[in-house]
């Protein structure tokens, strides 16, 4: 059984809010670095970015030691060991979203556990959103 979403738990924030603290941000070539780019800028201001990181698990990590606030997708959060170092915000942002894409050869029979596979997937990051960390 798929985790519960614990993202509607958390409280909603205006990331405006967090325009005076230092972020920690994906490295600048990835997409999700331009999302959180674009967010801020919606919100009126650029980030403060002290440190670039690679992945999601760092910047969590980082913003559990301190350094910084940053934006982590709500799948970090669930299985984070961090939640009690690091406080997770939602914010709104149409910007917030990322494509995922399930792909396979045509004309390939797809067996049953494939179907609910792809079935699962679309269920369950239908309509996330990214934390503030």
């Amino acid at each position: 059984m798929a985790p519960a979403d614990i993202s509607a738990n958390f409280p909603i924030i205006d990331v405006a809010s967090a325009k005076h603290l230092p972020f920690v941000m994906l490295k600048k070539h990835q997409k999700t670095r331009k999302i959180g780019e674009q967010i801020c800028s919606d919100a009126g201001f650029t980030p403060n970015i002290i440190v670039e990181v690679q992945d999601f698990e760092t910047a969590n990590n980082f913003i559990a030691l301190g350094m910084g606030v940053g934006f982590v997708p709500d799948i970090i959060a669930r299985k984070s060991d961090s939640k009690n170092f690091v406080n997770y915000y939602q914010i709104k942002s149409n910007k917030a979203t990322r494509t995922f894409v399930i792909a396979f050869k045509i004309g390939t029979v797809l067996s049953k556990a494939s179907k609910n596979f792809i079935q699962f997937t679309i269920d369950k990051f239908r309509n996330k959103s990214y934390i503030l960390a």
